[in-house]
């Protein structure tokens, strides 16, 4: 695992550079699960930063960054208290394998204990059900969904959570 990056709070400047490193990802990362069609149904390049801005500020979003650029970012929240919800989780294609999203994951799920949540689940891609498994997310089923008129592919995850002190 790396060390040479840090793990901040999301800052409302980093919006456009979150956007940037999503679909950059999606585009990058998605090419050998999902067709050119899904990837722009998933990641369009025309979005609104104001829905950005207010989905991310009121999860908790969390910045992996090294030398003022950012490498990946996860966004979550507690659902009831019982229950956490991973809603995205991605990282610059030139620095998968790295560390970046297990040290995210690990503090988003170290945050989640905190606040009470004895399972964690997320929606997850084709592309990104091998890291959800290694992170002890089992798949509950296979999903179709639809964006923008074209029918993805995803798991449904469910990771049951540790009741010692993390």
């Amino acid at each position: 695992m790396s060390a040479d990056f840090n793990i901040r709070p999301y800052h409302p400047s980093d919006v456009n550079t979150v956007i940037a490193l999503f679909q950059r990802s999606i585009h990058d990362l998605g090419a050998e699960y999902y067709s050119k069609a899904q990837l722009a149904a998933w990641a369009p390049e025309e979005v609104d930063p104001e829905a950005w801005q207010q989905k991310l500020s009121t999860a908790h979003t969390l910045i992996a960054e090294a030398d003022r650029h950012i490498l990946g970012f996860i966004s979550f929240y507690t659902e009831e208290n019982t229950s956490g919800y991973i809603d995205l989780l991605y990282c610059c294609p030139r620095h998968i394998r790295r560390g970046v999203a297990g040290t995210l994951y690990k503090q988003a799920e170290a945050i989640l204990c905190s606040e009470g949540a004895n399972t964690v689940h997320s929606h997850v891609s084709l592309s990104a059900q091998a890291f959800f498994t290694q992170q002890g997310f089992v798949t509950e089923q296979l999903e179709t969904v639809h964006r923008r008129e074209v029918e993805l592919t995803r798991h449904a995850m469910r990771k049951a959570l540790s009741k010692s002190p993390v």
